[in-house]
């Protein structure tokens, strides 16, 4: 564990106690949580499943991203067909929901106004949003909660690599060069 207690930036797929303490602490972590409800150790968030393939719900739907955060790459404010295989499977709900239509399941009503939304999923037709990027502020550091699939599509898809570059840079503050 030494090298976590001296790390400025932690990636992880996974949000434990220790790591938390560290992102007090000043830690920078980005926490790739691609898996949804499947992450082991998730902390304090809840997810929620998008429904798989094609439906009314993600017909009705749209992904967004702030363009700022990703510093130039070609990707527009409405996420379109160069996010092929990185569209979540998971977002962090920013409300209650309801799971098969009878099983209530508790959102995060709160989060959405104490974090930055970087990316998210708004499905239209029922008003559901919920984030795919997050940043939350932790004590001295800061969290980046990413549901993108990432970490499963990093070897052969370059904009996951491109993206993780940039989350790294602006985590690191090192932002030169990017359009705002």
């Amino acid at each position: 564990m030494e090298e976590i207690t001296q790390a400025n930036l932690i990636l992880t797929n996974s949000l434990d106690k220790e790591i938390l303490a560290q992102s007090k602490k000043g830690s920078q972590v980005i926490f790739f949580a691609e898996e949804g409800d499947g992450v082991k150790n998730k902390a304090h968030y809840s997810f929620r499943q998008l429904d798989i393939g094609e439906s009314w719900a993600r017909a009705s739907s749209m992904n967004y991203v702030d363009t700022a955060w990703l510093g130039g790459l070609p990707i527009q404010p409405e996420i379109g067909w160069e996010f092929e295989r990185l569209i979540p499977d998971y977002v962090i709900p920013f409300k209650d929901y309801k799971k098969v239509q009878t099983v209530n399941m508790f959102g995060n009503p709160l989060l959405s106004e104490s974090v930055d939304i970087i990316s998210g999923y708004f499905q239209g037709w029922l008003g559901q949003n919920g984030g795919s990027v997050i940043k939350q502020d932790m004590g001295e550091g800061s969290i980046i909660t990413v549901t993108w699939k990432l970490v499963s599509h990093i070897e052969h898809n370059p904009i996951a690599l491109l993206i993780l570059n940039r989350l790294i840079e602006k985590m690191c503050g090192k932002t030169q060069g990017f359009k705002q």
